[in-house]
């Protein structure tokens, strides 16, 4: 995602730079934004199969733990399940957001009022089943704690220690906020948190100026 992300970064201040004016003139311009949609689309993949990746390991640790339980191994399956229909709800979203899914790549295309609804939707989509999926991962391991023979001292402290995931949540929380911006998704908070198409609808009339 590094090597990707460096090699995307021309073309994503050059595009960033044309939609904010200080680029006046902008012959490549269809170039430059078939070439970071180029670089996008592996990155916004690589970004929910890591994310997920990290579910996944944490998942498969609480299982070892939580297996021998009935009830909590039942939980455990039920929440494996949302979690992975989550990781297949944020790929659908990001691939069938233009219409035809092949329009991400061709300059000039998927600016549509619909298309650019559906951009913002899936940043809110994604960061939404982020937070709930984490809350659920979190809330595994906290059924156990109650039945746990330990004292009431080192019980707190395991509760404070699974609830610092909750620091995770409030940066994606944060960064939503900040990657969108008024009626577009800002270029380089999305470069640097939820990776996903920015929307460049105003890039040929900046153009035409």
């Amino acid at each position: 995602m590094s090597i990707l992300q460096t090699v995307q970064m021309n073309s994503l201040f050059y595009t960033t730079n044309l939609v904010a004016g200080p680029i006046t003139t902008a012959s490549d311009t269809g170039w430059r934004e078939e070439e970071l949609m180029r670089w996008q689309f592996p990155i916004m993949q690589l970004f929910w199969a890591v994310l997920w990746s990290v579910k996944a390991s944490l998942m498969a640790v609480f299982f070892r733990i939580l297996h021998p339980l009935a009830i909590q191994r039942r939980l455990w399956y039920c929440a494996a399940l949302l979690i992975f229909l989550a990781y297949v709800g944020c790929v659908l979203s990001s691939v069938l957001t233009c219409s035809p899914p092949l329009d991400f790549f061709k300059a000039g295309r998927c600016h549509s009022a619909r298309e650019v609804w559906r951009e913002h939707f899936t940043v809110i989509f994604a960061t939404a089943v982020d937070i709930c999926t984490d809350i659920m991962i979190i809330a595994l391991p906290m059924t156990l704690l109650p039945s746990l023979q330990l004292n009431k001292r080192k019980k707190i402290g395991l509760f404070i220690a699974f609830s610092l995931a909750t620091l995770v949540i409030c940066a994606a929380i944060v960064r939503m906020t900040q990657v969108i911006v008024a009626d577009r998704v800002d270029l380089i908070g999305l470069a640097s948190g939820v990776l996903w198409r920015p929307p460049l609808q105003s890039l040929s009339g900046r153009c035409r100026r």
